[in-house]
């Protein structure tokens, strides 16, 4: 199951497009919590915004199957994503620690170290809300991230080689692991840990990655699902999120929505083979916003945290606040992505690497 590089594979526009709506997801959720509250038909539809985080990881496996080349070696490998993910990443959490002691939010020398943890890539590890959380509370996603890329040379090698009766059956277990987790988890031992470990921690949410990783490498190998069309996914993966909102916490940011998000991909990416891309996920608007979805998701929730100051009195004016910030946003976004992100990668690509794939989702 070799296959070529992505420079001569065909593009996944409508991938790419789909990463700034998981993305506009998680905004909503966070922008519940810090800004609207708990209004009860907005809550509906804004705390499962949370599973946005896992369409991405699911979609991080998947590109990253799509895209690998035979051959690549583990260092190129990490030297890459490390070029790709790492100065966006530091550069918003070095912003943020002054930030968050402007707004009050940390108190001495030690929580200040703290807000530095995750320079390391290292705080989903820990089983504390200060130190998931620390800093730039978004980027523990980045540290699963990181785990996921230190495991995808050997991932990548294992599936290849699986039989097909084999990898269905991994595929099937991996698919079943966020739910068994949440039933699990759901009454067992305190409430935060309860969550930490199965929201955050990365061994919990590998499974994720994993099915994203045999996704991509099935699709890539051949395998197509002739019956699966966009349309009717797009209506069931609508259907299960707006569905999430009515679950019960542990269920809500995967179980509900994994099968659902996973068949979207997979639709996605044939509608893109098969030249049946939606106009609207393959607009210049979307694809760019796609682009900068990575960016986008490093900034939003500092620019949420600074705004949650502001005093509103009703539902509109925080409504109306939040509409300012997803602007705010998007422009900081592109800026990070324009004079950081995307320069700063072309600078740590050595002279020998190829250049830079289709850009894939890292959070």
């Amino acid at each position: 199951m070799a296959g070529e590089g992505l420079e001569s594979r065909t593009r996944l526009p409508s991938l790419t497009s789909l990463r700034w709506i998981a993305a506009t997801l998680v905004f909503l959720s966070h922008a519940q919590g810090h800004l609207v509250g708990e209004v009860t038909w907005f809550s509906r539809i804004s705390v499962q915004g949370l599973s946005g985080v896992s369409f991405f990881f699911i979609l991080s496996g998947f590109v990253l199957a799509w895209s690998h080349q035979a051959g690549t070696t583990a260092a190129t490998f990490y030297r890459r994503r490390l070029a790709r993910i790492y100065p966006a990443y530091v550069v918003v959490a070095l912003i943020s620690v002054p930030i968050i002691v402007a707004l009050g939010e940390v108190h001495g020398l030690t929580h200040v170290i703290e807000a530095l943890l995750p320079l390391s890539l290292l705080q989903a590890w820990v089983p504390h809300y200060r130190i998931a959380y620390s800093g730039n509370g978004v980027s523990w996603s980045l540290s699963c991230e990181a785990f996921f890329y230190a495991i995808f040379p050997a991932l990548i090698v294992a599936v290849t080689r699986w039989t097909r009766r084999f990898t269905a059956a991994m595929l099937a277990v991996s698919l079943v692991v966020p739910l068994l987790l949440a039933i699990v988890l759901r009454t067992s031992g305190d409430i935060d840990m309860r969550f930490l470990l199965m929201y955050t921690n990365p061994l919990s949410r590998v499974a994720e990655f994993v099915i994203g990783v045999i996704l991509g490498v099935a699709l890539r190998s051949g395998v197509r699902i002739p019956w699966l069309r966009l349309g009717p996914v797009v209506a069931l993966a609508v259907a299960s999120y707006l569905a999430a909102g009515w679950v019960p916490l542990s269920f809500r940011a995967v179980s509900v929505t994994v099968v659902p998000f996973s068949l979207l991909i997979v639709a996605a990416a044939q509608a893109d083979l098969l030249g049946e891309t939606p106009a609207v996920l393959r607009s210049r608007v979307m694809v760019t916003l796609g682009q900068w979805s990575f960016a986008f998701y490093l900034v939003h929730q500092m620019v949420l945290r600074v705004l949650a100051k502001l005093d509103t009195t009703n539902f509109w004016q925080a409504a109306a606040l939040g509409a300012g910030a997803y602007i705010v946003c998007i422009a900081l976004s592109g800026a990070l992505f324009t004079r950081v992100e995307q320069p700063m990668e072309r600078i740590l690509r050595s002279a020998r690497s190829s250049p830079p794939r289709e850009r894939e989702v890292t959070a």
